[in-house]
């Protein structure tokens, strides 16, 4: 019998395919790259990026959990509270949507000013 492999950004990305959105105006772009076991980081340096633009933006880094097969730690940026950017998969979602099919529990949040000074303090991205 033939395995079937599938694509790690295929399958992350397939359940969230009602929820994502294009990249929202002023909104800096992911890379467009998967970031597999990087969500720490990518979500730091996505919150610190948005909020070095000048913008209003209300850019909060978020620790948690979602479920991947079983509740596993992540991290993400909620944005003006309604979308959410994946730095895993560099790609945004709507919020609602987000949580519901990713099973998510926000642990913490920060603004960037105090993700920043985590960071300083600790000397990793988290979760802290």
């Amino acid at each position: 019998m033939k395995k079937i492999i599938i694509e790690p950004e295929i399958m992350l990305t397939e359940e969230l395919k009602l929820c994502e959105i294009e990249c929202p105006d002023g909104y800096k772009p992911g890379d467009g790259k998967l970031h597999l076991h990087d969500c720490f980081k990518t979500a730091w340096n996505y919150a610190i990026d948005i909020s070095m633009l000048g913008t209003t933006i209300n850019a909060r880094l978020v620790h948690g959990k979602i479920n991947v097969y079983a509740d596993i730690d992540h991290a993400w940026v909620e944005l003006d509270d309604e979308v959410v950017f994946d730095g895993v998969l560099q790609r945004f979602y709507k919020k609602d949507c987000y949580y519901r099919i990713k099973k998510a529990k926000k642990l913490a949040e920060w603004s960037a000013v105090n993700a920043n000074e985590n960071f300083a303090r600790f000397k990793h991205y988290g979760p802290w």
